[in-house]
């Protein structure tokens, strides 16, 4: 495990989140010293990292820099064209779930996913005999 990757992507994704990285470990459950433990050459548990990705909502491979793509910042060409498609509603309520913490973010996800089912529904009404249905 590399120790710098891992505090630097932690400080990363603070700042992404506008957190204090020593915060972040705290509330996560990991320790308040975290970093400090890491920088001093201590090998964390899992434990400890699970809890930080969790908090994070990211996988620990993400957090520990196990996945082949680095994730996307603003000045990456795949946020561009991710980007380049998205509405003014869209941006906004993005910018909006970014300030969110990890459990208000799941909370959102949550209403947003039950909304969209709610929609859904209303298209296809009740048991699939919507506009797709055969009329007779």
């Amino acid at each position: 495990m590399d120790s710098a990757f891992l505090i630097e992507n932690i400080r990363r994704i603070c700042k992404q989140k506008g957190l204090k990285p020593t915060n972040a470990c705290a509330e996560s459950g990991a320790g308040k010293d975290f970093i400090t433990k890491l920088a001093k050459g201590q090998v964390p548990s899992v434990a400890k990292v699970q809890m930080l990705a969790d908090y994070f909502g990211i996988t620990t491979s993400d957090l520990l820099g196990e996945n082949k793509k680095p994730p996307m910042s603003n000045d990456d060409e795949r946020f561009k064209a991710l980007m380049a498609n998205v509405d003014s509603q869209t941006f906004e309520a993005m910018l909006l779930l970014n300030q969110l913490d990890p459990e208000n973010l799941e909370r959102a996800k949550e209403y947003i996913r039950f909304e969209t089912e709610r929609q859904n529904a209303k298209k296809t009404g009740p048991a699939g005999q919507g506009d797709n249905a055969d009329k007779k």
